[in-house]
């Protein structure tokens, strides 16, 4: 987690910027503005979740489970949904298997092949949660108006698209 508090003053970046001919300030400011914000959002998103008994991947599995027609997908399928790897969605599996939240399956024709599916039990934790954590959402982005918000999405997606192309280059 990134510990800074504060952003440098743009008047120190302007003069590092001076030594360091990569450097924008402007770039710099808004990439570690997005950096402290994503840490001061853990926090709340960590101790809301806790409040079910969930962490934030394990709510991640049991959405993109409540989102499939059958309420079932395999674990590969939910490791590239949460973009997790396959050891890790296993332990995320075991954790949620072990609350009876979901049920893993082998396939009748492949025995293995594995099916995870959302129990009633997960169904219903779901329902309990989802109020509560729409309205905490609300919550944490009170300060913007819907037109920042829209704005904020696509600003995002941008960024997105850029990490995207960077990683692809190996940057």
């Amino acid at each position: 987690m990134l510990s800074l508090r504060d952003l440098p003053r743009v008047e120190v970046l302007e003069a590092e910027a001076k030594r360091v001919s990569t450097l924008d300030p402007t770039t710099v400011l808004a990439f570690l503005s997005v950096l402290i914000v994503a840490a001061d959002l853990e926090r709340p998103v960590d101790a809301h979740f806790a409040r079910y008994g969930l962490s934030q991947g394990r709510f991640v599995i049991l959405m993109a489970l409540r989102r499939r027609p059958e309420l079932t997908a395999t674990p590969a399928e939910l490791a590239d949904h949460a973009g997790v790897t396959r050891a890790t969605i296993t332990g995320l599996l075991d954790a949620l298997e072990k609350e009876a939240l979901v049920e893993r399956t082998h396939r009748t024709d492949d025995r293995r092949s594995l099916h995870v599916r959302l129990t009633r039990k997960g169904v219903n934790l779901l329902e309990k949660i989802l109020p509560d954590h729409y309205a905490a959402i609300g919550a944490l982005m009170s300060k913007l108006s819907k037109s920042e918000k829209k704005q904020l999405v696509a600003l995002l997606g941008k960024m997105r698209e850029g990490i995207a192309e960077s990683t692809a280059r190996g940057d």
